[in-house]
């Protein structure tokens, strides 16, 4: 029956397409799915046991206590906004969701995480901002344009 359940979760761990990372109670890394080592450019042997920090810029320290003295109070955290790095020093946008892993005896043991790419979402706004400001831009100019057509012509001109 435990190999059932162990062969059910694994199935599951394989078929998610977002990064999936489990730490023990010091936020080392206990295991991570294949979406997540594919994501990060690790491969599980270099990436177990290391802490789950190497995942995240340094610069963003400042913001990762904050995440964590977040998640300590409310056990959860879902979709926070950061960027993860890669092996190779790459920076990508991401939806942070975790959760705490308790014991039976409410002792917290780790930490889930998934780990969503948002490069491809991020762009997508970026190209919604960028074309909501060229209407405005074109709006304010025929505004404008209006506006000085109307000024430049007499009262008693048609």
């Amino acid at each position: 029956c435990s190999s059932d359940l162990k062969e059910y979760t694994d199935n599951i761990n394989k078929s998610l397409t977002d990064a999936f990372v489990i730490t023990d109670e010091d936020f080392l890394i206990s295991d991570i799915n294949k979406a997540g080592l594919h994501f990060f450019s690790y491969s599980l042997d270099e990436i177990t046991g290391k802490p789950l920090k190497v995942l995240f810029p340094d610069d963003k320290e400042s913001e990762m206590v904050h995440l964590f003295n977040r998640l300590s109070k409310e056990k959860a955290v879902k979709n926070y906004d950061l960027e993860c790095l890669t092996k190779f020093g790459e920076r990508i946008p991401v939806s942070f969701s975790c959760s705490m892993i308790e014991s039976k005896t409410r002792k917290n043991v780790g930490l889930v995480a998934v780990i969503k790419d948002m490069t491809d979402i991020r762009g997508l706004i970026s190209n919604l901002q960028r074309t909501r400001d060229e209407v405005e831009n074109q709006k304010n100019k025929r505004s404008e344009e209006r506006r000085v057509g109307k000024e430049g012509r007499s009262r008693w001109s048609p």
